[in-house]
């Protein structure tokens, strides 16, 4: 029997299991990496031994770990670091592998070893990296009753060298809807896109609206243009809208913005982005100073305002959709009119 917590064995090869959910998963995407490791074991051997510990599902089907999984009939070894050797073996035709066993972790403790060797290698895909903090989060919350993210975020910079930014980034898109989440994990929208959405407005119907305009778009949108209407997204008038309403702004609003080089006339009508602009231009004026203005140069603003009321009654008339006196009276706020 093993009384130490970590001694160097011959395992059997096929006794041990790699885990399924470390952060390193997409093994077609290393495959170059593999093949430059397994062209040098067969020239040299194995330089560093791999890392497992023992383990077995009991009745229950629950994972026991450690020494008390030493001695039990159904044991097996879980790769903690060497997933890549172990790989390599088993196509060399190896009956054993060198192995340093550890018998004194916990789960928390054997996924950290994982990250920790496993994201400083190779890089991970951001799906591996989702699918691992994911994993670690569940994990890391059993042993910290008073879990706080920012700790949890420093922790996962300890391990693996990696920003905070960058973690901030993988929660943000764990907290993704669904429909959101796929599209970012399979490459079709960029990694930041989450992460940009939050911080650009808290409201969730917007939130929810920026994400519409992702994932419907039939061209790639910068993961980092919520970021540049995120002012425009505060100020917006919304305590009037439903949440289907403010929802239909959001992406408006991101589409204007992706499409602002395009001088052409809108394809469609955006009734809550036209309001919204035309509120904001209505503010900005009322910020002007016009005490010093000469009478032509007022006339001369004046003018402009004016063309704006024509170009919609013009425009009204051309599609035979006049606006009536009593409706103008109404837009006016006079709720009454005397035919």
């Amino acid at each position: 029997m093993l009384k130490e917590k970590r001694v160097i064995m011959h395992i059997n090869v096929n006794d041990v299991v790699p885990d399924t959910a470390q952060p390193r998963q997409d093994w077609d995407a290393h495959k170059k990496e593999l093949n430059i490791l397994l062209e040098d074991m067969k020239k040299n051997g194995m330089y560093y031994p791999i890392i497992v510990a023992p383990f077995y599902i009991n009745s229950d089907n629950e994972v026991v770990i450690g020494s008390q999984a030493l001695e039990h009939k159904n044991r097996k070894w879980w790769i903690l670091d060497g997933e890549r050797r172990w790989r390599c073996s088993k196509l060399l035709g190896l009956d054993k592998i060198e192995s340093i066993v550890r018998t004194e972790l916990n789960m928390l403790e054997m996924m950290e070893i994982q990250f920790a060797s496993n994201t400083k290698r190779l890089q991970v895909t951001i799906r591996e990296m989702s699918k691992a903090v994911e994993r670690y989060r569940d994990e890391y919350k059993k042993e910290h009753e008073d879990y706080v993210e920012s700790k949890f975020i420093k922790s996962l910079c300890k391990l693996t060298g990696y920003s905070s930014v960058y973690f901030n980034m993988v929660e943000a898109i764990n907290r993704a809807d669904d429909d959101m989440k796929e599209d970012v994990l399979s490459e079709k929208i960029g990694g930041y896109a989450p992460f940009e959405i939050e911080k650009a407005v808290k409201d969730k119907d917007l939130q929810r609206g920026l994400t519409d305009a992702y994932i419907e778009s039939d061209k790639q949108i910068s993961a980092l243009a919520p970021r540049a209407i995120k002012f425009d997204l505060r100020d917006a008038k919304t305590d009037h809208l439903k949440a289907k309403e403010k929802r239909e702004l959001a992406k408006q609003m991101l589409n204007d913005f992706v499409n602002r080089g395009n001088k052409k006339r809108d394809t469609e009508t955006n009734y809550l982005l036209y309001e919204q602009k035309a509120n904001k231009f209505r503010n900005e004026i009322r910020t002007w100073n016009l005490d010093n203005l000469e009478a032509w140069q007022c006339s001369k603003l004046i003018g402009i305002m004016e063309d704006i009321r024509t170009y919609f009654l013009e425009d009204r008339r051309l599609n035979n959709q006049t606006i009536t006196k009593k409706e103008y009276l109404n837009i006016k706020g006079k709720e009454t009119y005397n035919a």
